[in-house]
């Protein structure tokens, strides 16, 4: 084969090789892009919703609707389906065209959710000003702290026993259900799920001393 002959075909081959490399690379590049433009179905609100409001198979389709958005304002924490917020309640009012998110609802399902056998309990606060001013309601996140000396209040160390606690329900002092639309009642009793291993312990632990909680959410 002469030089000439020679020539051609490695012209060839590293054309092919370069069309293909080409091609490998569009491809991929095409799935980047039609990646970034991906969608999924996600739950929105419709109409503004009060907190407190419990949502129902029934009035669900009033309050909300499935609309498709980009894939990449999708969480763990985002509700897909309509069928997600049945028997829960929204824990703070709620704006006209907001994605719906698991940390804005309150429900038992959503409350137990990661125990392998949870169990209620409540705790008593003896000073509002120990338990956020008396303003907390159901939904709200908060950790629980307990510190069991005798020094004064300011030379306290508390000790965090509970983080990431959802209230379940606060009632008053005289053992009120308070709703979560009442701002005035002050609340003195918390309920809360914990692993029911846990409650004896925590029982100890929460009457060995004085109980401050900390609102840790925006709700």
């Amino acid at each position: 084969m002469n030089k000439k002959k020679r020539a051609i075909i490695v012209t060839v081959v590293i054309g092919l090789l370069l069309s293909f490399m080409l091609f490998i690379f569009m491809t991929q590049l095409e799935k980047e892009i039609l990646s970034d433009y991906e969608t999924k179905q996600v739950v929105i609100s419709v109409k503004e919703i009060p907190a407190g409001t419990w949502i129902t198979e029934d009035n669900v389709n009033a309050y909300f609707h499935t609309v498709e958005v980009n894939g990449r304002v999708v969480t763990g924490e985002t509700i897909t389906e309509l069928s997600g917020l049945y028997g829960a309640y929204v824990n703070r009012d709620i704006g006209v065209g907001e994605i719906m998110y698991s940390r804005v609802l309150c429900s038992k399902q959503l409350l137990t959710e990661g125990f392998d056998s949870p169990a209620e309990m409540s705790i008593r606060i003896e000073d509002e000003a120990d338990g956020v001013a008396g303003t907390l309601r159901k939904g709200n996140r908060v950790n629980i702290y307990v510190d069991g000396s005798e020094m004064a209040l300011k030379d306290k160390e508390f000790k965090e026993v509970l983080s990431g606690v959802v209230i379940n329900e606060a009632y008053n002092s005289a053992g009120e259900l308070i709703g979560m639309s009442d701002t005035e009642e002050k609340a003195c009793i918390l309920t809360f799920y914990v692993e029911e291993a846990c409650v004896a312990e925590l029982l100890t632990r929460f009457s060995s001393g004085t109980i401050v909680i900390a609102k840790t959410d925006g709700n």
